[in-house]
């Protein structure tokens, strides 16, 4: 009597590899979950460091003013101090053709492809501030501001009010 070898798996192997599958993803999977945390975090620095450096160069080259006015719009003023060339008195040529390389404008862009979004809600929008409220605003939209700018110290914070991956808020950044 011959007995032909089964082929292929049984039942319980498949049920062993199942399992052994099931355990590894249960413990790769949270150190996957938090990489994208840590990458908003990461995110998040290196924008600040660059919005703020970028606003020091600003006050330098411009004899010791921060960029934004207080008056009609400064959100908008802000946005195009740090997008288009301007004068040592922070003025904007208001001819869309005038600038980069015109004498009368020889500063800046100091953002010639926008201010960087916010790593949480995309926004690339500023909100102008006399003084930090105590809490970001907040917003998940892309409308809502990206980033709140304190015009008379030149501080720029995130919106968002969410803990660190290291337990500190966004917000005190």
């Amino acid at each position: 009597m011959n007995r032909s070898s089964p082929s292929g798996f049984s039942l319980v192997e498949i049920l062993i590899v199942v399992v052994v599958l099931g355990i590894v993803a249960a413990v790769v999977m949270p150190q996957f979950a938090g990489s994208s945390e840590f990458a908003r975090y990461t995110s998040t620095i290196d924008n600040l460091q660059d919005m703020r450096e970028i606003i020091d160069l600003y006050k330098n080259k411009h004899r010791g003013r921060l960029p934004g006015v207080a008056g009609a719009d400064p959100d908008l003023v802000f946005v195009e101090q740090m997008s288009l060339p301007t004068n040592v008195n922070g003025e904007r040529s208001g001819n869309a053709n005038q600038g980069f390389g015109d004498p009368d404008y020889p500063l800046g862009p100091y953002v010639p492809h926008g201010i960087p979004a916010n790593p949480f809600n995309g926004s690339r929008a500023i909100r102008t501030v006399t003084t930090f409220p105590a809490s970001p605003p907040g917003g998940s939209n892309v409308t809502d501001p990206g980033w709140i700018y304190e015009i008379t110290s030149g501080r720029i914070r995130i919106n968002n009010g969410g803990p660190t991956p290291f337990g500190t808020e966004y917000w005190e950044l």
